[in-house]
């Protein structure tokens, strides 16, 4: 049996078609690999605190919100003891020489009462999550997932 010349325009059209498709479906898959890294949409790193309050409903964000406010805040004393830290920087820093020993102790005291917030935003934040049902849970995950992706990707913060 030999080939025709019209049979073999039609093999090759259709050879063509056949490389071209699996150049195509090659394409994709390398490019969905790299985009994901080898694999689906995760989180390479536990995601930072900020983002897991954004992502929860609005509800409990607004009840986060209201337990850290009231350790942040403080009442009066605290607020005037903030103020004569700040003039006491201020003073230490413009200082000459400038006063290394005074600055070093009010960045200590600034950052315990930065650790006590983050302690008490931590605390709050796990017990709202803890109040949320699985497929709430699942959302959010999700949610931090497409959020951590777009970021990768260039999209930066939402």
């Amino acid at each position: 049996m030999t080939a025709t010349p019209g049979s073999s325009r039609l093999m090759r059209r259709v050879l063509i078609v056949s490389v071209a498709l699996n150049v195509l479906v090659v394409g994709l898959v390398i490019g969905v690999m790299i985009r994901t890294g080898g694999h689906g949409p995760r989180l390479m790193t536990p995601p930072d605190l900020r983002a897991v309050i954004l992502a929860l409903p609005d509800e409990a964000r607004a009840s986060v919100r209201s337990e850290v406010r009231g350790v942040v805040s403080g009442g009066p004393a605290e607020r005037r003891a903030r103020l004569m830290q700040g003039r006491a920087f201020a003073a230490a820093f413009t200082a000459d020489p400038m006063d290394r020993a005074a600055l070093e102790t009010i960045l200590a005291q600034r950052r315990a009462a930065g650790a006590e917030i983050r302690v008490e935003l931590e605390r709050a934040l796990l017990d709202e999550m803890e109040k949320l049902s699985v497929a709430e849970r699942e959302a959010i995950l999700e949610q931090l997932r497409e959020t951590t992706m777009r970021r990768r990707d260039g999209g930066g913060r939402p």
